[in-house]
């Protein structure tokens, strides 16, 4: 009767231990499976980040190209008006010393 009460009570212990291990196991597998699953959120935002910085770079490229070419337009044009401002003056002063002389 002693042996079969300490058995009893060995076997009950060592259920109350497996129903709190396999708890803790449950516990801890639930958590592995929130982590992973914030973790798969994270690289999707770290990914979609990354193709935003490539487009935000490739913009920038653009605009630096755009805007060099334009800078480019810009002299030319100003050269151009530089160059034509010169003919006029001349053409003026040729004018001027035109209608100066006599007759």
């Amino acid at each position: 009767p002693l042996f079969r009460s300490k058995a009893a009570g060995l076997v009950e212990e060592k259920m109350q231990y497996e129903v709190k291990s396999k708890e803790a196991l449950r516990r801890v597998l639930q958590e592995k499976l929130e982590y992973a699953s914030k973790l798969a959120e994270i690289q999707r935002n770290y990914d979609q980040s990354e193709e935003e910085c490539d487009k935000f770079r490739v913009m920038y490229e653009e605009s630096q190209e755009s805007l060099k070419s334009l800078q480019e337009a810009y002299d030319k044009k100003k050269e151009e008006f530089s160059d034509l401002e010169s003919r006029l003056a001349s053409l003026q002063l040729n004018t001027q010393n035109t209608s100066k002389r006599p007759s």
